[in-house]
C-alpha cells in the first residue's frame, strides 16, 4: 500500500520547535486525517499555516484573492492574497518550514509556483524546508507540452519546465532548488512507482480546488486549460470542469465528429449540452463535447487541447476569439509561456508539427529530470 511522505514523516518527526506548514485540507493521510491534524497528533508544533491558491479549505475560486484567517487558534497566512511569499519576520520565529501539497502535475496549476517562492524565501533566511512527497496523479514517466520561456515566467509558468512535468512534487522541489539553494529535505513515499496513475494507487482523491473534482481531470486539464485563453467555456461552473467544453455558438455533434475522426489515443468525444452557473456564458445554454477517457495511460492532453483549438477555429472562424486578462497580454501566451504556439495555430500549422517542436524542446529537460528521480518505474 502506498504511504505518502506525510505518513512516513509522522512515524518519526525530525523537527523540534515551532514549524510553518504550507498545505490544504486535500493533503490527507489514508485515514482521512489532514496534514495539519496528523502532524499535531504526531507531536509536531505547527505554529503557522500557509495556504496556496483556493485557500486552506480549497473552496476559493480560480484567481480569487484569499485573506488571512485561522484554524482554531493557529493563524493561516494566505500566499494567494496581498502577498505571494511568506513574511520573513514570521519565518524567523520558526525552526523549519514543511510543505505538503497535492499537486495536479501541471505547470499552470499554481501550487508549483508557490512552492518555488517558499523555497526562495526560506533560502534567503536559512530556514530548512521539508517537502512531504505525494504522487503525481498523471504519473512520473510522461511529460507534455513546450518549455516555458524565461521572458514569459509567471505564476502559471514559474520555470523552464513542460506543461505536464512528469515528476513527483518532491522531485520538482529538487529541480527548483538547484537554482535556489535552500536547505531542502524531502520525505519520500513508500510504495509508489512512477508509472502509476492515481486510479492505480488505491487512494481516494480529495479535490485540491473546486474545479479539479477527479484525479483524471488532471490528464484532461493538461489540454482543456488552454480553453481558458479563449471565448470557449472550459466547463467551469458545471459539474464537469475541464471534462466538457463548449459555447452557445458551438454545435456539439459537429465538434464531436471532427474530434473523434482524429482518433486521439485514449479519448472519446460525445456531444453535450450544459449551462454554466458561473464563469463564461453563465446561465446560457452551451453546446460542446464531453471528453471521456478510454485508456488513461494513452492520453496526451496537451495535444488534444491544441486539436480542440485548431478545430474550433476551423469550424467557427467568425466566433472564436482569444482573450486577455489584463487587456495587454494574450491569455494563451501567458498559459503556454511563449508566443510561437499561438502564432503557429493562427498560421494554420498542423498540430503534429507543433507537438514535434515541443518534443524537441523537452529532450534536454527529460534527460536532466531523471537526475531528480526519487522513484523507479
Amino acid at each position: 500500500m502506498l504511504r505518502t511522505g506525510l505518513e512516513i514523516f509522522c512515524d518519526n518527526p525530525t523537527v523540534s520547535g515551532p514549524v510553518g506548514l504550507l498545505t490544504t485540507v486535500s493533503s490527507q493521510m489514508n485515514s482521512g486525517l489532514t496534514a495539519f491534524d496528523a502532524l499535531r497528533k504526531a507531536g509536531v508544533q505547527v505554529a503557522a499555516l500557509f495556504s496556496p491558491e483556493h485557500g486552506y479549505f480549497g473552496v476559493g475560486a480560480a484567481g480569487e484573492s484569499i485573506s488571512d484567517s485561522q484554524s482554531e487558534t493557529t493563524p493561516i497566512y494566505s500566499l494567494y492574497g496581498k502577498t505571494r511569499t511568506p513574511a520573513p519576520e514570521i519565518l524567523r520565529t520558526l525552526s523549519a518550514f514543511i510543505i505538503d501539497l497535492q499537486d495536479t502535475g501541471n505547470r499552470w496549476y499554481t501550487y508549483a509556483a508557490t512552492m518555488r517562492m517558499v523555497l526562495k524565501t526560506c533560502a534567503g533566511i536559512g530556514l530548512p524546508v521539508i517537502v512531504l512527497d505525494r504522487p503525481n496523479p498523471q504519473g512520473g514517466l510522461i511529460s507534455e507540452g513546450n518549455l516555458a520561456e524565461p521572458e514569459h515566467f509567471s505564476l502559471v509558468s514559474p520555470a523552464a519546465i513542460p506543461v505536464r512535468y512528469g515528476l513527483s512534487f518532491g522531485e520538482l522541489a529538487k529541480f527548483f532548488n538547484d537554482s535556489i539553494g535552500a536547505d531542502l529535505f524531502i520525505t519520500i513515499m513508500d510504495g509508489w512507482s512512477r508509472g502509476q496513475l492515481w486510479h492505480e494507487i488505491g487512494r481516494q482523491w480529495v479535490s485540491p480546488s473546486p474545479n479539479m473534482p477527479h484525479a483524471h481531470t488532471a490528464l484532461l486539464y493538461t489540454g482543456t486549460c488552454l480553453l481558458e485563453a479563449t471565448n470557449i467555456s472550459e466547463g467551469r461552473g458545471t459539474a464537469l470542469p475541464f471534462e466538457q467544453i463548449g459555447a452557445p455558438f458551438v454545435r456539439g455533434r459537429d465538434l464531436a465528429a471532427r474530434m473523434n475522426s482524429l482518433a486521439l489515443p485514449g479519448l472519446r468525444f460525445v456531444p453535450v449540452w450544459f449551462a454554466p452557473a458561473t464563469g463564461k456564458f453563465a446561465g446560457q445554454r452551451c453546446e460542446g463535447v464531453r471528453i471521456g477517457l478510454t485508456e488513461p495511460h494513452a492520453v496526451r492532453g496537451f495535444e488534444m487541447g491544441l486539436h480542440l483549438i485548431q478545430t474550433l477555429r476551423e469550424l467557427y472562424p467568425q466566433n472564436f476569439e482569444w482573450t486577455s486578462w489584463d487587456g495587454l497580454r494574450n491569455n494563451f501566451d501567458t498559459l503556454t509561456a511563449c508566443t510561437w504556439l499561438r502564432e503557429a495555430l493562427e498560421a494554420g500549422q498542423a498540430v503534429a508539427q507543433l507537438t514535434e517542436r515541443c518534443a524537441v524542446q523537452r529532450q534536454e529537460f527529460s534527460t536532466n529530470a531523471m537526475g531528480y528521480w526519487l522513484y523507479g518505474e
